[in-house]
């Protein structure tokens, strides 16, 4: 059986799905699963999102979980990246 092998994506793709999954407040392993993203890579990413503003942190009052959600500076940023792939097409993506 010959599996075709799928690119690797650069950072700004993972990223972008990243916000693009969050856009609904969501739990972590969503965005995760939904963005296909390593879980050491995740940690790294989000944290990055997070500390930049493009993703915000939401405490459940219930329990002592979180979810994340894409904030217009987020959606602004996705918005972006979505002008820069349709500007250069698979020559940056």
């Amino acid at each position: 059986m010959n599996k075709k092998k799928t690119p690797k994506r650069n950072r700004i793709q993972v990223l972008a799905d990243m916000l693009e999954a969050s856009v609904d407040a969501v739990p972590p392993t969503r965005i995760s699963g939904t963005a296909n993203v390593t879980r050491r890579s995740f940690k790294r990413h989000l944290d990055g999102l997070v500390s930049r503003g493009f993703l915000r942190k939401i405490k459940l009052d219930y329990s002592e979980r979180f979810l994340y959600q894409t904030t217009k500076e987020g959606e602004y940023v996705l918005e972006l990246i979505y002008q820069l792939r349709d500007t250069f097409g698979e020559a940056l993506w």
